[in-house]
């Protein structure tokens, strides 16, 4: 609320469970936001930790478009920190 770090906007969000392309949406928002290759469920894992600490099961409509809301305002710029 203070400004002190990243945090996604809800507005909207369904916890609603939607499999296919909600994972790989997921996914892809995920490596935008600089989570790394790993496996999808520890990506998942990590992102609740941090996010939605008392959810679990696959990904949903609410974890995808907080990834999203997150992959739009911060993106990372890997090509850019290099060097």
């Amino acid at each position: 609320a203070a400004g002190l770090s990243v945090w996604p906007r809800t507005a909207g969000a369904s916890g609603a469970r939607a499999r296919g392309r909600v994972d790989a949406d997921f996914l892809r928002s995920l490596g935008r936001i600089g989570y790394p290759a790993a496996p999808p469920e520890a990506l998942t894992e990590a992102f609740r930790l941090r996010f939605r600490p008392r959810h679990d099961g696959p990904p949903d409509l609410t974890d995808l478009a907080l990834a999203a809301d997150l992959a739009a305002r911060f993106p990372v710029d890997r090509a850019g920190s290099r060097g």
